[in-house]
């Protein structure tokens, strides 16, 4: 009875102790994915800088869900990339001091270790002592000028939540970018802001997100140099300056100078956590899971399945993906898109038609013209056609090979976007500039039959090679069709065999019996549709917001008079 007892009691302590266990530290595992990425990549290549701000950015992220010996050898790799990489062993010393208090029992990395980098470890594991821990956000060394006060709204203001922050500062000699750190009401940990230079001040908005909640808010801003250094600050991490976050002032909202204050923001409605098929708002936090359905937060991208944080950047040129935006790489869509996009399209387009000849012959042959190829009228008229077919040979006409202006177009388009690569849509739209009616032949005689068909209807499916989502040029490929028709003009001369005035019936003959004939010059028409199927392709190029310019191809096999097509249009297309 007792063992059956024993073995319910921990059964019941193993069922409530796992769950726990697995909450407990949910980051480690992309922690420790990313510390091995910091050092077996970025460090063994010697890019340090790189590897400490990994590696700096892991224990950022980690904030209170990494368990105290991942956070801890976070440090002791900063230490050794301190040391041993950029000789700063006084930055070592403190950062091993830092893995120390948060595991005691943290060991040095001896494989990588050099043997100056061992006796600081081993001197700061003797001391016994334990200072705070080094700032993980301060962006730069302790300046030597101190200007307080030259930063706006002024500190102490009063600011209403969910009301963002323009903070804007005096620019010192020589400053030309700077950093915002700010750790909002209930944080314990600064984030770091780039900010710009515009007209000739330095500024940053503090966003909303860090005033949704009332109380104090820090902050402190480094000025620095071309090459980075700093040559001001206002406050630092261990003196802060401060804001006061309150739910209503009668100060005036802050703004950048000359500038109307921004509006306050909406207030956010937080997703009941646990609920089934319920995300967090925005999406999900760094080290989290993610996939398209289930993205990540803004200013965070998906890569291999894992939220991380974008790089911060001053040029294009220190992006992997070659867009720098607002000092953080752009990173685009990746396995879980972020960046959105608009899913429905609307262009005005004009298109002229080119007709490809292959070079014909006796195109107002008696053949030709009856079996529909062609229709030959008099040069400028719509109703006086050929009243015969010639004979075939010389006199019978001619085009030559290459390109023939044809009919023209205004047309419509709309798209829809079925994912970020793939639309689907048409095009509507009027010709104009097609011949007169073809002709019938009967007994011998001209007969007007099928009018030209003014209208274009066409379906299309088009894959795009860059992602909605993205900026820049965006190429493209399609295929569809639908209904339209296409002729193409052009003029020549023919010699017509003339009747008999006295006798219809026969032709006129001259004094050596031969057929007399009149030289003219007449309109020969190649008519082809009223159905197409099509390829192509194009691109659209960005002209601001949600609005472009679209240069489009296509290339169409008319049926069922058939004849290839060339078809360029230019448009405007815009999102929504």
């Amino acid at each position: 009875m007792n063992q059956r007892r024993t073995l319910r009691i921990i059964a019941i302590l193993f069922f409530c102790f796992v769950p726990f266990a697995a909450q407990a530290a949910p980051k480690d595992a992309a922690a420790m994915s990313k510390i091995d990425e910091a050092i077996n990549i970025h460090y063994l290549a010697t890019e340090f800088d790189k590897a400490e701000g990994i590696l700096l950015g892991v224990i950022k992220a980690c904030g209170n869900e990494c368990s105290p010996s991942v956070t801890a050898r976070a440090w002791m790799y900063i230490g050794i990339v301190r040391g041993g990489g950029k000789q700063d062993l006084q930055g070592a010393s403190a950062a091993f001091q830092s893995a120390k208090n948060l595991d005691p029992n943290v060991q040095l990395d001896a494989a990588l270790a050099t043997p100056e980098v061992q006796q600081k470890f081993d001197e700061v594991a003797g001391s016994g002592t334990a200072p705070e821990p080094a700032n993980t956000e301060s962006p730069a060394e302790t300046p030597a000028v101190s200007e307080e006060g030259s930063c706006t709204p002024a500190e102490s203001s009063e600011i209403q939540t969910r009301r963002p922050i323009p903070v804007s500062c005096a620019a010192p000699p020589g400053a030309i970018k700077g950093v915002l750190a700010f750790k909002e009401p209930g944080a314990t940990e600064f984030t770091n802001l780039p900010m710009k230079l515009e007209q000739g001040t330095l500024r940053a908005p503090i966003p909303c997100s860090a005033t949704n909640t009332a109380g104090v808010l820090h902050y402190y801003v480094a000025l620095q140099n071309a090459a980075g250094a700093t040559v001001a600050a206002i406050g630092d991490p261990t003196n802060p300056m401060e804001f006061s976050i309150v739910q209503s002032t009668t100060q005036a909202p802050p703004a950048f100078p000359g500038s109307a204050p921004p509006a306050r923001c909406a207030e956010e409605v937080e997703c009941p956590p646990g609920m089934p098929g319920c995300t967090p708002s925005g999406g999900g936090g760094w080290g989290d899971s993610c996939t398209p359905a289930a993205p990540c937060q803004k200013g965070l991208y998906c890569a291999a399945g894992t939220c991380e944080s974008a790089p911060s950047c001053d040029l294009d040129s220190d992006c992997d993906s070659g867009r720098c935006r607002d000092g953080f790489c752009d990173m685009g869509d990746t396995e879980g898109e972020t960046a959105s996009f608009p899913k429905v399209w609307f262009g005005i387009h004009f298109a002229p038609d080119l007709y490809f000849s292959t070079g014909e012959k006796s195109v107002c042959s008696a053949g030709n013209v009856t079996s529909g190829a062609y229709t030959c009228y008099v040069a400028g008229s719509t109703n006086q056609p050929l009243s015969e077919g010639l004979a075939p040979g010389p006199d019978s006409g001619e085009i030559g090979s290459g390109f023939i202006l044809a009919t023209m177009r205004v047309l419509i388009s709309a798209d829809y976007a079925l994912t970020s690569n793939v639309t689907m849509g048409g095009r509507l739209g009027f010709a104009f500039g097609g011949g007169p009616p073809s002709v019938e032949y009967v007994n011998g005689q001209p007969a007007l039959s099928t009018k030209f068909l003014p209208i274009h209807a066409e379906l299309r499916g088009a894959y795009w090679f860059k992602s909605l989502g993205e900026s820049g040029l965006h190429p493209y490929v399609h295929v569809g069709g639908g209904m339209a028709q296409v002729d193409a003009k052009k003029t020549n001369d023919l010699r017509v065999p003339q009747r008999d005035p006295s006798n219809p019936d026969q032709y006129q003959l001259d004094a050596n019996g031969n057929v007399v004939t009149q030289v003219g010059k007449y309109d020969v028409y190649k008519k082809m549709g009223q159905g197409f199927a099509t390829l192509g392709g194009g691109l659209v190029y960005p002209l601001g917001g949600r609005v472009g310019l679209q240069a489009n191809l296509n290339l169409m096999y008319m049926l069922p008079a058939s004849g290839i097509v060339i078809e360029p249009s230019i448009g405007l297309v815009m999102g929504l």
